[in-house]
């Protein structure tokens, strides 16, 4: 059950998948996803999972352009990983509560945990 929940996840990348996808995959699936969820799943909200592994490389590419000095926006974020509005905004969010990124007036800037995704560039010191 675990590998058919994870192949699942993995197969649809930055797009969050409904929960009740996951239950439908046999009676064992929720308690499964339940026991996963930190290792390699998220439950963005309560309806909606997402591989870990796609949330670590959102999480990256969200703080890779916020080392640009600019706010990210949500229709940046989700032209960075050619998802819908809706599906990036459930992302974003999921980042907000984990301090990843934190909400402003013009979009996010980085959070107190950005600095655990951030990718060291040529110009970086230290």
């Amino acid at each position: 059950m675990q590998s058919a929940i994870e192949k699942k996840l993995d197969h649809s990348g930055y797009v969050p998948v409904p929960v009740r996808d996951v239950r439908a995959l046999g009676r064992e699936a929720q308690a499964v996803a339940d026991a996963l969820n930190g290792k390699s799943l998220v439950f963005l909200s309560p309806d909606f999972i997402l591989s870990k592994r796609y949330m670590m490389k959102a999480a990256e590419a969200a703080c890779r352009y916020l080392q640009s000095g600019c706010p990210l926006t949500l229709g940046d974020f989700r032209d960075v990983l050619g998802v819908s509005r809706q599906q990036a905004l459930l992302i974003l969010e999921y980042m907000d509560r984990c301090g990843i990124t934190r909400r402003v007036a013009d979009g996010r800037l980085a959070g107190p945990a950005a600095r655990k995704y951030e990718i060291k560039g040529e110009n970086d010191h230290g």
